[in-house]
């Protein structure tokens, strides 16, 4: 019965545009604003219109921020071709700090002022006090070139704001990952290259595929992170557990079983037929990064196409009406106790209702 429900879905008459990820790069995708994409009808359907809609642009900003992880660690595992080409590892006081044999620190770098001002104190230095980066880092520079010229043994201190220029005037215009953010990327990626559960995902197939068609007489898109060779859609994801029933609760909570349904029904739409699968691949973010294959069923897929009509449905009907509704539809809410307060003073009704 439940396969029957979520086929039953007709052909729409917009013909489906498919694009690889040599056709369309993942800024293009995003750039497209005339079809709405699973990420912002699961917004609409969990918040309300208005939340999605009159989003400032610098909470955006913020938000794309703490999604520099996600991003890379998908860059990286599905696509590692363009990785070098897009990121760059920013370096770590770490990278420059070296250490004896029981790790006790015998160089690091200056890392601010205050390091450089104490450095410069410790060896009597006028001008100490200098609150300027490059002129306190001018005045240990010549002070450690006069003492080398005396013969002596000072080594010259790694200035850490110089450090960091070199490396953003590197960077260009490829996003800058913090070295803890991309050597934790790295090792995670190493765990999913060793598994040979995964060799056939990420070895094999397309990535980065891109979906335009319309449903349920709205244009939408997907970008499949994974289309196999024998036709099954894989998405990958960072999480802090893949414990079954805590991911399980996480995946509905951020409303997994939507998306994925928007994705399934993007096959549909290009092929005529159902995927051999659809696959969330879910990695734990903490060593030992372990790594967990989820199939959605087709009990979800049908509660995923079910939320996904209503989202629709809202969405069209905002759309076509300019009507950008707050989290009580236009309608004023009612404001009962939580069911906790409403336990402890139900005594209060009830008396009431006694003395009637």
């Amino acid at each position: 019965m439940t396969d029957q429900i979520i086929d039953q879905v007709a052909p729409e008459p917009y013909q489906p545009i498919i694009f690889y990820a040599d056709e369309l790069s993942n800024e293009d995708y995003h750039k497209d604003e005339d079809h709405i994409s699973g990420t912002s009808l699961w917004k609409m359907y969990q918040l309300c219109l208005a939340k999605w809609r009159y989003e400032d642009s610098e909470e955006k900003k913020q938000k794309s921020k703490a999604l520099v992880f996600g991003t890379t660690s998908h860059a990286m595992m599905l696509e590692p071709e363009r990785f070098d080409a897009e990121f760059f590892r920013m370096p770590c006081p770490e990278d420059y700090t070296t250490r004896d044999d029981e790790g006790n620190v015998t160089f690091a770098p200056l890392t601010s002022v205050a390091a450089m001002q104490r450095w410069a104190k410790e060896r009597g230095l006028a001008g100490r006090s200098n609150s300027d980066p490059v002129a306190l880092a001018e005045t240990i520079r010549q002070a450690v070139i006069s003492s080398q010229e005396n013969g002596g043994d000072e080594v010259m201190p790694v200035f850490w704001h110089e450090v960091e220029k070199a490396a953003k005037e590197e960077a260009g215009e490829r996003v800058q990952v913090p070295a803890e953010d991309f050597d934790k990327c790295m090792r995670m990626r190493e765990v999913i290259l060793n598994n040979p559960q995964y060799h056939r995902v990420i070895h094999g197939g397309k990535s980065e595929v891109s979906v335009f068609f319309e449903l349920f007489g709205v244009k939408v898109k997907v970008r499949w992170d994974r289309l196999t060779d024998d036709g099954e859609i894989w998405d990958y994801k960072t999480t802090d557990s893949c414990q079954t029933d805590k991911f399980r609760r996480k995946a509905f909570d951020l409303g997994y079983h939507m998306k994925m349904a928007l994705q399934f029904h993007a096959f549909r739409a290009v092929w005529g037929r159902n995927p051999k699968g659809v696959v969330l691949l879910a990695q734990e973010k903490d060593a030992p990064f372990i790594p967990e294959e989820f199939r959605m069923t087709r009990k979800t897929l049908l509660i995923g196409t079910a939320a996904l009509r209503q989202a629709l449905a809202m969405y069209k009907f905002a759309k076509d009406n300019n009507h950008w509704t707050t989290y009580g539809g236009g309608n004023p809410i009612d404001l009962d106790p939580p069911f906790y307060v409403e336990r402890e003073f139900k005594h209060l009704w009830e008396d009431l209702e006694t003395a009637k």
